[in-house]
């Protein structure tokens, strides 16, 4: 696995990718993870394409 982050404001803790990696897991196929996953202060914003996953971290809708 490659993990890269890019900051454009400010750093997030890598906690909050953990939110993420739990509902990976939880798919049979990476297609069938969900694209808004929401977390108690925080909202990942998930696109799978040509086998990569692109993620980012919003605080509001």
């Amino acid at each position: 696995d490659v993990f890269m982050e890019k900051h454009w404001k400010s750093a997030v803790a890598r906690s909050l990718c953990d939110y993420f990696f739990d509902q990976q897991r939880r798919v049979l196929s990476p297609e069938d993870t969900p694209p808004v996953i929401a977390t108690p202060h925080h909202y990942l914003i998930s696109i799978y394409r040509c086998n990569m996953f692109f993620v980012a971290v919003c605080t509001t809708e």
